[in-house]
């Protein structure tokens, strides 16, 4: 839900528009000039689309707003897959086998055990930091 409402609230401006014409059709030109290069058929198209983005920017950026919102909609749903791909992928590949490795190990961060005589969970250091160990860390 929270998507759809910043693709609702999404409004070009006159800057956003050229910059977004300008910098589309730039990269769709040098990619139909690479095509060209490589001696692909299809140079044609992106080489021409490139350039009437590019047009459009410098001479009516209002007349690209309904593109732009279509291709900013695309990129913040791309955004949002990626965001869970990526977090997932750190979580399973980095965070789960630490806490495995931890745990086969006997490591214990916190002592989750709680006594009712103890005033806190906290575990308390056998020695005191020096104000030098402060100031150097590492």
């Amino acid at each position: 839900m929270e998507l759809w409402n910043d693709i609702m609230k999404m409004n070009g401006t006159k800057k956003q528009l050229r910059e977004f014409g300008l910098l589309v059709g730039g990269v769709l030109t040098v990619l139909g000039g690479l095509l060209l290069w490589r001696q692909k058929e299809i140079y044609w198209l992106f080489g021409s689309i490139g350039l009437v983005l590019i047009a459009g920017g410098l001479t009516v950026p209002l007349a690209l707003k309904h593109l732009y919102k279509v291709w900013m909609s695309l990129a913040l749903c791309m955004g949002w897959v990626m965001t869970r791909v990526i977090l997932s992928v750190l979580f399973y590949l980095v965070i789960s086998p630490i806490s495995l490795i931890s745990r086969l190990f006997g490591a214990k961060y916190l002592d989750l055990s709680f006594k009712s005589s103890d005033d806190s969970c906290w575990i308390m250091r056998q020695h005191q930091p020096s104000h030098e160990s402060y100031e150097k860390q590492f």
